[in-house]
C-alpha cells in the first residue's frame, strides 16, 4: 500500500467522521466501492479513533500512530501473502487472521490427511527479528507449553520455517471478545459476574505456574459460541521468577494495550500477580459499567500514563450518573434492566471490590487471584465481603437479604425482626448518656438472629428441612437464655409478630401475653414498649377475623400512645388507623372513619410519597371508606398500587393487600372481570412471596371464587374449591377448623349452582369439625348448622331441616344484635341460598333480615 491509498484512506476517514449512522455507512460503501481491502483499513481505524477514550491528544494523533502501523505492517505484507498455501510442519497456512506485536497470525489446516485439524500459526515477523525478540519468543514458546488449562489457548508446537523465521502452532478459537459478548447477549450484572469465573480460574492457573499474563483485555479473552472463555496472547506474559522481566516502560505500547495497564506497569516497575489483579478489576468495571474507569478525553498519551500512575478511581456509579440520558439508557439495556437498577448494582459491595483490586498501591490489593473471586462469589451469594466477616449488623443484613424470598414464602416479615435492631441502634443516637448500654444491646439482639437464622440456614443443618416454624421454635428456646428482660421481652414480641403472620394464631397469642407481661414489668403498664405489644396483640386478633378481641387491644395501645407522644407521632396514627378497621369490620362505620381519616392525614404528612407505612395507611383508609364512597375508595387503591409498582418491584409482597382489596371493591360493585383480575394479581403475588399454603393465599383463592361463578368459570372455581381442602388437610389436619371452613365455602359454592348433594356432604363434614372444635353454641358453628339445614330443605327433608334451623337461629338470636362483619356476611349468605332456590321461603328470609337489620 502507497502513500497515495495511505492519503485515501484518510480523507475517506475524515468525511466520514463528520457523518453518522446510515449516512456513513452509505458513504463508505459508495467511496470504497468493491475495494474491501481498503473498506477494512478505513473501518479499523474509525473505530480505534472512536473507541481510544481520547488517549491521544486528538484524531490525527491517533490516525498518524494507526497509519505507521499499517506502514510496517505492510513491509511484511509481502512476505505474509507469499507464505499463504504453502506448508509449515504438518500445516497448510489458508487464511491471515491477523498482524500482531510479534508477527503474523495464520488459519493453518492440518494438510497430512490424517485427520481435520483447524490451528492459529504464529510466525515472527522478520524485521522485528532481533535478539531480545527471538528471547521474547523462545519465552512465549516456553510459557505456553508449561500451560494447560482448559480455557487457556493451547501451544501445540513450535519450530523454524525453511528461511529461519520462528513459528508457534496454537490452538484456534472462534469467539468473541468477552465485552462485546456480554453486550451481544444483554448479560446483567450477576450474569458478567458469573461468566469471569473461568477468566479468574484461568488466570489464578498461570499464576500458580509462575506466569503473570499482564494484557488482559477484552481482546484477549474471546467467548466461543458455545460459551465457554479462552484466554488469548501470553505473548507478552512474564514468569514471575525473570529477574529481568520488562515493563512497558521498556516496550512502550501502543494506545490500546494502556486501556489494561495498571500504574506499577507505567512506571517502570517489576510486575506481580497484583498487576493481573489490577488488569481484572479494569476488565470487571469494563464489563459492569461500559466504560473504563478513567476520563481521558482530550488527553495525550503522556497525560494518559500520567492519570493512571497518580489518580484513584472514580467509583463506577458516579460516573454512570453523570452519562446524558440516552447513554445510561443504552448501557442499562445492554445489562437486562433499568438506569436507576443499574446504579444501585453499582454501589456498595461492588464498589468496594473494584476500588480494592484497583488501588493505586499494590500492597492493598486482592493479595491472589483467588482472594478476589472469593469476594465476587460472596458479593453473588449476597454474603459479607472478606473484610466484612466479623461485622454482625452486615452479616445479619446480607443474611436476611439472600434469604428474602424464602423467610417471605414462610411469612416471616423482615421489617418485624429489623425493627429491633433499629430502635436499639437509634438509641445510641438519640440517647447519648446511654450510648454504650445501648450499644451492647444492639450488638447482642444483632447476634441472637444471626446465631438463630445461622443456625437454621440449610448449609448449617446437615441436611435437615428447615422451615420458619423450625426457626421461630428455636427462637424462642434462645430468647429464654436472654439474661436482660427488655431485650427478651421485645424478642418474645418479635417472634410473636412472626407467628401472626405464619398463621398460627394460637401459639402466637400465648408468646405476645408472655411478652405483654414482661413488658409492663419491665418498662411499666403505660410504657411506649407495653404500647407496641398491645398493637401486636390486636394485630393477631384481627388477622384471625377476631374483631371483637382485637378491638379492646387497639383501643388500649391508642390510649398509651396518645398519652406519651404528640398527636403527629406516626405510632399514635398507626393504633388509630388499626383501631379505624376493627370498628368498621363490627359496623360501626361512622367512628372507623373518624379514626381511619385522621390516621391518614398524620401519616400523609410524616412520610415520602411511597414509604411503606404511608401505602399501608393508604389501604386501610380505603379498605373503612369503600363502605360509604367506592368510588374515592377505588381511588385510593389504584394510587397505592401505582406507587408501590413505581418503586420498581412488580412482586413486592406489600402489592397483595392492595390488589385483593381491589378486587373486593369491583366485586361488591358487581364488576367482576374486574375483581378476577385483581384477585388473580394479588393470588400472584402471594403465592410468590408468602407460599402457595399460607393464610393470605388460601383467603385470596376464596375471594376469587365469587367472579368466576358469576363470569361462569365453574371447573376453575372447583379446582380451587379443592385445592383448598387439601392445603389444609396436609397443614393443619382434618379436623382443624380451618379445613372445615374450606368444605363449608365448597358447600356453598355447590349450592349456588344447584347441586345439593354434594353441598348437604359438605356442609355435614363443616358442621362435624366446628362442633367438635368450636362448640355448639360457636358463632360459626351456628352458620354451619344453618347452611346444612337449608340444603335439607331443598332436598326436601323438611323435618330435619327445621330442627337444624331452629337450633341454629337460636343461638343467633340469643348473640343479637352484637355480630361482626362476619356474622353479617354469615346470615347474608343464608338469606342468598334461600332467595336463589326455586322455592320461596318468605318466612325465613324474614326472619334472617330482622336479624341484619
Amino acid at each position: 500500500m502507497g502513500k497515495t491509498d495511505w492519503d485515501k484512506i484518510e480523507e475517506i476517514v475524515d468525511v466520514s467522521l463528520t457523518l453518522s449512522g446510515d449516512n456513513r455507512t452509505k458513504y463508505i460503501q459508495q467511496t470504497c466501492a468493491a475495494d474491501s481491502e481498503l473498506r477494512e483499513e478505513v473501518e479499523e481505524l474509525i473505530e480505534s479513533i472512536e473507541s481510544s477514550d481520547g488517549f491521544l491528544e486528538d484524531s490525527q494523533e491517533i490516525k498518524t500512530t494507526f497509519l505507521q502501523h499499517l506502514n510496517r505492517q505492510n513491509k511484511s505484507d509481502k512476505s505474509s501473502q507469499e507464505l499463504l498455501g504453502t506448508e509449515i510442519g504438518k500445516y497448510r497456512l489458508d487464511e491471515i487472521l491477523g498482524h500482531g506485536g510479534m508477527g503474523t497470525v495464520y488459519l493453518a489446516n492440518r494438510a497430512d490427511g490424517s485427520f481435520d485439524q483447524k490451528v492459529a500459526l504464529k510466525v515472527i515477523r522478520r524485521d522485528v527479528l532481533n535478539p531480545d525478540m527471538r528471547k521474547r519468543f523462545t519465552d512465549e514458546q516456553r510459557i505456553l507449553a508449561g500451560l494447560n488449562h482448559d480455557n487457556i489457548a493451547r501451544l501445540y508446537d513450535g519450530g523454524l520455517t525453511p528461511d529461519g523465521l520462528p513459528y508457534l502452532i496454537m490452538e484456534f478459537v472462534e469467539g468473541i471478545p468477552i465485552d462485546k459478548y456480554c453486550d451481544q447477549k444483554k448479560l446483567t450484572v450477576k450474569d458478567r459476574i458469573e461468566l469471569l469465573k473461568s477468566v479468574f480460574e484461568a488466570v489464578q492457573y498461570a499464576h500458580n505456574n509462575l506466569v503473570i499474563h499482564r494484557d488482559l483485555k477484552p481482546e484477549n479473552i474471546l467467548v466461543t459460541k458455545s460459551g465457554k472463555i479462552k484466554i488469548l496472547d501470553f505473548g507478552i506474559a512474564t514468569l514471575q521468577n525473570d529477574d529481568n522481566a520488562g515493563n512497558l516502560t521498556d516496550n512502550p505500547p501502543d494506545f490500546l494495550t494502556l486501556k489494561s495497564a495498571a500504574p506499577e506497569q507505567v512506571s517502570g516497575l517489576h510486575v506481580t500477580t497484583e498487576t493481573d489483579v489490577y488488569s481484572l478489576g479494569l476488565l470487571l468495571y469494563r464489563l459492569l459499567t461500559g466504560f473504563h474507569p478513567f476520563e481521558f478525553t482530550g488527553k495525550s498519551a503522556s497525560e494518559a500514563i500520567s492519570i493512571i500512575k497518580t489518580e484513584t478511581v472514580t467509583p463506577g456509579h458516579i460516573r454512570y450518573a453523570k452519562l446524558p440520558a440516552d447513554n445510561k439508557g443504552d448501557v442499562a439495556e445492554k445489562r437486562n434492566t433499568t438506569p436507576a437498577k443499574l446504579e444501585k448494582k453499582l454501589k456498595g459491595d461492588l464498589e468496594v471490590i473494584l476500588q480494592k483490586s484497583l488501588h493505586l498501591k499494590r500492597e492493598y490489593r486482592y493479595s491472589s487471584i483467588d482472594q478476589m473471586w472469593s469476594d465476587l462469589q460472596l458479593y453473588l451469594n449476597i454474603k459479607p465481603l472478606s473484610s466484612q466477616q466479623d461485622n454482625h449488623p452486615v452479616r445479619l443484613k446480607k443474611y436476611l437479604t439472600r434469604n428474602r424470598i424464602l423467610l417471605s414464602a414462610a411469612g416471616l416479615v423482615l421489617i418485624a425482626i429489623s425493627s429491633i435492631i433499629l430502635y436499639y441502634s437509634g438509641q445510641v443516637k438519640t440517647e447519648r448518656d446511654f450510648a454504650v448500654f445501648q450499644a451492647e444491646k444492639a450488638e447482642e439482639v444483632t447476634a441472637f438472629l444471626l446465631e438463630l437464622f445461622e443456625s437454621n440456614d440449610p448449609a448449617y443443618a446437615q441436611g435437615e428441612v428447615i422451615t420458619a416454624l423450625n426457626m421461630l421454635d428455636r427462637g424462642l428456646e434462645r430468647a429464654g437464655n436472654i439474661e436482660n428482660s427488655q431485650l427478651r421481652s421485645s424478642m418474645l414480641a418479635t417472634i410473636g409478630d412472626a407467628l401472626t403472620r405464619l398463621s398460627e394464631f394460637d401459639k402466637a397469642a400465648g408468646v405476645l401475653e408472655q411478652a405483654l407481661d414482661l413488658s409492663k414489668i419491665t418498662f411499666g403498664e403505660l410504657s411506649l414498649e407495653t404500647a407496641g405489644v398491645l398493637l401486636s396483640i390486636g394485630k393477631n386478633h384481627s388477622d384471625n377475623h377476631m374483631w371483637h378481641l382485637a378491638l379492646p387491644y387497639y383501643e388500649n395501645s391508642h390510649e398509651i400512645y396518645s398519652s406519651l407522644l404528640s398527636s403527629d407521632d406516626p405510632r399514635v396514627a398507626r393504633s388509630l388507623s388499626r383501631t379505624g378497621m376493627a370498628l368498621a369490620q363490627l359496623g360501626d362505620v361512622d367512628r372507623a372513619l373518624e379514626y381511619s381519616e385522621k390516621a391518614y392525614r398524620i401519616i400523609r404528612g410524616n412520610h415520602s410519597y411511597n414509604h411503606p407505612d404511608l401505602i399501608n395507611a393508604m389501604n386501610e383508609y380505603a379498605s373503612v371508606l369503600s363502605a360509604k364512597d367506592q368510588e374515592k375508595a377505588e381511588e385510593i387503591y389504584l394510587d397505592a398500587i401505582s406507587r408501590l409498582l413505581e418503586s420498581g418491584h412488580q412482586f413486592d409482597y406489600r402489592l397483595a393487600s392492595p390488589y385483593n382489596n381491589l378486587g373486593l371493591l369491583y366485586r361488591n360493585m358487581e364488576k367482576y372481570e374486574l375483581a378476577e383480575e385483581y384477585y388473580k394479581k394479588s393470588l400472584e403475588v402471594s403465592r410468590l412471596t408468602m407460599g402457595d399454603d399460607h393464610r393470605y393465599t388460601r383467603m385470596v383463592h376464596t375471594n376469587l371464587l365469587t367472579p368466576l361463578f358469576f363470569l361462569g368459570k365453574h371447573e376453575e372455581a372447583e379446582e380451587i374449591l379443592k385445592e383448598n381442602i387439601e392445603v389444609y388437610r396436609d397443614r393443619f389436619s382434618e379436623y382443624h377448623w380451618r379445613t372445615g371452613n374450606a368444605y363449608g365455602a365448597y358447600g356453598v359454592y355447590m349450592m349456588s349452582i344447584g347441586d345439593y348433594e354434594i353441598a348437604d356432604s359438605l356442609f355435614q363434614k363443616q358442621a362435624a369439625i366446628y362442633r367438635d372444635q368450636l362448640g355448639e353454641d360457636h358463632m360459626w358453628t351456628s352458620y354451619a348448622i344453618g347452611a346444612l339445614a337449608a340444603v335439607k330443605r331443598f332436598l326436601n327433608e323438611s323435618e330435619l331441616a327445621d330442627s337444624l334451623y331452629n337450633s341454629h337461629i337460636a343461638i343467633f338470636e340469643e348473640r343479637y344484635p352484637d355480630y361482626n362483619n362476619d356474622h353479617r356476611n354469615q346470615l347474608q349468605r343464608l338469606i342468598d341460598m334461600y332467595v336463589k332456590s326455586e322455592e320461596h321461603y318468605p318466612d325465613v328470609i324474614e326472619r334472617y333480615q330482622a336479624l341484619l337489620n
